[in-house]
């Protein structure tokens, strides 16, 4: 789960970098529409099946939550949208693990 969580949080990284460094005329979509997929599929794989909640969180479900709290920040949480089972599961994380809500970025 940590690799796959990686995977999101290191094609969501390039797609932010991607709107900020390049100039929109040497975009190149199909690099774009690339690692949209790998999150997209991604999501899809973590949503059909969400981890279960421990009493002591594993690398694998904070790298989870620390991928879909940036697809919050830097994606206006549009991964929301379609992924239930995702929402639930973020929302569980937080209420368990008072630290990460606490260090939660809105802005």
């Amino acid at each position: 789960m940590q690799a796959l969580c990686d995977g999101i949080l290191d094609a969501g990284i390039l797609l932010v970098y991607e709107g900020r460094w390049r100039p929109p005329e040497m975009a190149v979509q199909k690099w774009i529409d690339h690692q949209t997929g790998k999150v997209t599929r991604a999501r899809a794989v973590l949503e059909a099946d969400p981890p279960a909640h421990s009493a002591i969180p594993c690398v694998g479900q904070i790298t989870l939550a620390c991928a879909l709290g940036y697809g919050d920040l830097r994606f206006q949480g549009k991964w929301r949208e379609g992924h239930p089972q995702l929402v639930e599961w973020l929302d569980g994380f937080a209420a368990k693990v008072p630290a990460f809500e606490a260090t939660r970025v809105t802005a």
